[in-house]
């Protein structure tokens, strides 16, 4: 059952106190453009597994002001897009660490959200900067299933297939060795 990109649709909630209200859980996907590729994917797995999302490649307000230069309105929508989820996904690669947008996101929906902090391949956990730590930390697609069964309460087993071109498979295990 294959899920809504929230910010597809017209409808939009005005606070987050109404959106967890509807029992609605949201997913904000935080991404540096250079890796919006990988984000999309990662969208895509989590809208095909149920989950709804919000992606900011899809919203025409976060387009139009980027394209005017318009800092205020742009940053305004971002915030729009935050409050609008019960949880962040923050996609992790090189790219990241050097992002203006990404560090903003995270302040702003530090206290809005739950956080998680998604880690591309090759992300080690000890290269994350210190405020990345404040998040629960996926570093592959063992955890990232987890975290989706969560979000659904569904015990059933969702396949990840998909993102092993770009996540780790699981390194969980090789951890405790």
């Amino acid at each position: 059952m294959a899920a809504i990109n929230r910010f597809l649709e017209s409808f939009r909630f005005n606070s987050r106190e109404e959106l967890l209200s509807q029992g609605i859980s949201c997913v904000f996907i935080s991404h540096q453009k250079a890796d919006s590729a990988q984000a999309k994917k990662i969208g895509d797995y989590l809208q095909q597994a149920g989950v709804e999302i919000y992606f900011d490649e899809y919203d025409d307000e976060v387009k139009m002001h980027h394209k005017a230069n318009n800092a205020k309105e742009l940053t305004e929508a971002i915030c729009h897009g935050i409050n609008n989820s019960s949880h962040m996904l923050v996609v992790v690669s090189q790219h990241t660490l050097a992002s203006n947008w990404v560090p903003f996101e995270i302040g702003y929906g530090f206290e809005k959200t739950e956080l998680y902090i998604l880690c591309l391949k090759d992300i080690a956990r000890s290269s994350l900067p210190e405020y990345m730590h404040a998040g629960k930390i996926i570093r592959d697609t063992y955890s990232l299933k987890k975290l989706v069964r969560e979000l659904q309460g569904k015990p059933e087993d969702l396949p990840a297939h998909a993102l092993e071109d770009i996540m780790d498979k699981c390194i969980e295990e090789e951890e405790k060795k």
